[in-house]
């Protein structure tokens, strides 16, 4: 992510953010269903709990990003990521496959009740879908690996006692066509750095630039630093650091992401900012059954076209 056309332009820092699902381990046990592997399994293990009285998952998508976590997820599951970065050139389109199949999807299991209800209305700032957890209502949530911060802080021993992690299944008719199933979501790096070490005759700051060169090398090198990181629920980016982490759910993180073939950066982030409001707006229409995939992907691409022009 700090790379552009082979070149690298920035120096990486801050953590690693993966997008994982967090699991009450007491509620599993207590319905007996066991981790689940593809979303074949996820589904079978979402209405065992909606048999027991639980709502699978715990969705706060008045947020709009946090519905967009499964969209992202189911695509790339069906796709790896050559649909996503086709439909984001517009040679491909918002409306292929493996988008109608992750809409078509969520929308069966909004009708299921896999999501709480007025899911729209919740906002993840306010806390509502961890809270969902607290209360037993909901038995998971997809979200950020940050949330082991916000939940560790809010109840350490419920936390220890009660959560776990996985990361999200596999489509197996994909992975029998040979589709990667390695593609994971979130954020690989915090940050990119730059630094401009010009003079205005365009000579180099040699100052400026050894100043750099020791930022570059040794604040991402800094074991406070790093260690402020896991205290904020993130990872650093740096091979072998995984050795060091001590939660267990952070370890689990940490073997996902650092042998994921790729890490797609969240699109509100990574599409243009104009496209990320469309998309964003789609969440909405998507989980609230106003519009179908294939509408919501023709605002996409539109939004996508009109950027592109721009």
């Amino acid at each position: 992510q700090s790379t552009y056309d082979g070149k690298v332009l920035a120096i990486p820092f801050g953590g690693l953010s993966g997008c994982d699902i967090f699991y009450n381990k007491i509620i599993f046990a207590e319905v007996g269903v066991e981790v689940p592997e593809t979303i074949d399994d996820l589904e079978a293990v979402c209405d065992k709990l909606i048999e027991a009285g639980y709502v699978p998952f715990a969705l706060a998508n008045g947020s709009k990003w946090t519905g967009s976590m499964y969209y992202m997820y189911l695509v790339a599951r069906h796709s790896g990521n050559e649909e996503f970065d086709a439909a984001y050139t517009q040679e491909g389109s918002f409306t292929s496959d493996a988008f109608i199949w992750a809409g078509n999807k969520i929308q069966d299991w909004v009708k299921k009740g896999y999501f709480p209800d007025g899911v729209n209305s919740l906002s993840t700032d306010d806390g509502q879908d961890k809270a969902l957890l607290y209360d037993n209502t909901c038995a998971m949530m997809l979200h950020g690996s940050w949330q082991v911060s916000g939940i560790r802080a809010d109840n350490q021993e419920w936390y220890d006692e009660n959560i776990g992690v996985f990361r999200f299944p596999e489509d197996s008719e994909a992975a029998a066509k040979g589709v990667p199933q390695d593609v994971e979501i979130g954020t690989a790096i915090g940050n990119g750095f730059s630094f401009n070490c010009w003079n205005a005759d365009g000579s180099v700051d040699q100052t400026k630039l050894d100043a750099c060169y020791v930022l570059a090398t040794q604040y991402f090198n800094d074991d406070a630093y790093n260690q402020r990181q896991l205290d904020n629920g993130t990872i650093p980016s740096i091979k072998g650091f995984e050795n060091t982490i001590d939660d267990a759910n952070m370890k689990v993180v940490a073997d996902i992401f650092f042998n994921a073939s790729n890490v797609q950066l969240w699109y509100d982030q990574y599409l243009p900012a104009s496209v990320t409001e469309v998309h964003k707006n789609c969440m909405t229409e998507l989980f609230g059954l106003q519009k179908t995939p294939e509408e919501i992907g023709q605002e996409q691409d539109a939004a996508m076209k009109a950027s592109l022009a721009e």
